[in-house]
């Protein structure tokens, strides 16, 4: 599935907040955001950079479509906090 400019605008948002909270890639090139706006299509399986890690994800399914809200709702029993570990 080839990744649109619309597929990008999160990316970019994202990337936008990342650098505001003063983390910068010295070269853009390098970052996550640009890598998925450069390659052919989206990544179907990431691996950490770390060659000790035996961690990967696994895209198993990809659909268009808009998310319900609610799944961005903290679950009951888990707490809500701030970048800096403070309780919402």
């Amino acid at each position: 599935m080839a990744i649109t400019k619309a597929d990008m605008a999160p990316f970019k948002k994202m990337e936008q907040f990342i650098e505001q909270a003063g983390i910068k890639s010295p070269d853009r090139r390098l970052t996550t955001f640009a890598r998925l706006e450069d390659g052919p299509g989206f990544p179907v399986v990431w691996k950490p950079a770390d060659s000790e890690s035996k961690a990967k994800q696994t895209v198993t399914s990809i659909k268009r479509g808009t998310v319900a809200s609610e799944k961005f709702q903290v679950p009951a029993g888990y707490n809500k906090t701030d970048a800096f570990g403070g309780t919402k």
